[in-house]
């Protein structure tokens, strides 16, 4: 999806209720519907708090020497805590693709789109 074009429904067919979204706030729209998303898997899974203690290291780069103190203070080791918050990002990815599917019409259009993507949120696009 290019700057100033309509994303979400219209893509399924629902042209009279085509909404227009500046560059970034498609951008952060996406990614934040990509984190709720997981944070509702973590909640099935009985892993809220885990996930709301976690997803701060998400999307930044992470200092390893946190790991220790938010090991314990959810119980895990560091070794945990490291892999939880890899497995985290892996589906974090997975989920941000699934949302930026249904913004393109067709899978041919989803490789193009990501790289669009990130080039917003670098504040390139």
């Amino acid at each position: 999806m290019s700057p100033g074009t309509a994303c979400g429904p219209e893509r399924q067919g629902k042209e009279d209720r085509s909404v227009t979204r500046p560059p970034r706030q498609w951008a952060f729209t996406l990614l934040e519907q990509a984190v709720l998303r997981l944070g509702r898997e973590f909640v099935a899974a009985g892993k809220g708090a885990q996930f709301h203690r976690l997803k701060e290291f998400l999307t930044r780069k992470v200092d390893y020497g946190q790991y220790p103190a938010v090991a314990t203070e959810l119980g895990l080791s560091p070794a945990a805590v490291s892999l939880t918050v890899h497995r985290m990002r892996q589906r974090y990815r997975e989920l941000v693709r699934a949302e930026m599917a249904h913004t393109v019409a067709g899978p041919e259009e989803l490789d193009e789109e990501m790289r669009y993507l990130f080039t917003v949120i670098r504040g390139e696009g």
